[in-house]
């Protein structure tokens, strides 16, 4: 009686160890995307705002080569 209360309690240990994994592998996933998001969205802006930058410095040297 003792030893199946035993299993049972080991068994249940596991479960939740088992599930806090999940939970923390889920969590770090998430974490992960969304860092991976953050530095696209970064490299998007950096591009969006280099373009016109660069437009306007071709344009001063075109302007100071007249």
């Amino acid at each position: 009686m003792v030893l199946l209360i035993w299993m049972l309690v080991q068994v249940v240990v596991v479960g939740l160890t088992l599930d806090s994994l999940l939970i923390q592998n889920t969590l770090l996933n998430f974490v992960i995307n969304m860092e991976v998001t953050v530095l696209l969205i970064q490299k998007i802006l950096i591009i969006i705002l280099y373009f016109p930058l660069l437009l306007v410095k071709q344009n001063l040297q075109f302007l100071i080569k007249q």
